[in-house]
């Protein structure tokens, strides 16, 4: 998806919720991303919100937490 506000692109995973979520490409080192707004993508394409826990180093974040025009 493209951002109306930014313009950036961001990929939307559906949750183990069932919701949808915007994630940013790529992903970021654990330590730079607070707990709450760090995302694991499973091999199925399902978001994961880690909240506090850090299974590994890096780790996803929602372009909505990061987007430039919010």
């Amino acid at each position: 998806m493209t951002c109306r506000l930014c313009g950036a692109r961001a990929g939307w995973h559906r949750t183990v919720n069932g919701r949808w979520v915007a994630l940013e490409p790529g992903e970021r080192p654990i330590a730079s991303v607070p707990p709450g707004r760090r995302w694991y993508v499973a091999g199925d394409g399902t978001a994961v919100n880690l909240r506090g826990a850090a299974p590994a180093d890096t780790c996803r974040v929602s372009h909505f937490s990061v987007c430039t025009a919010r």
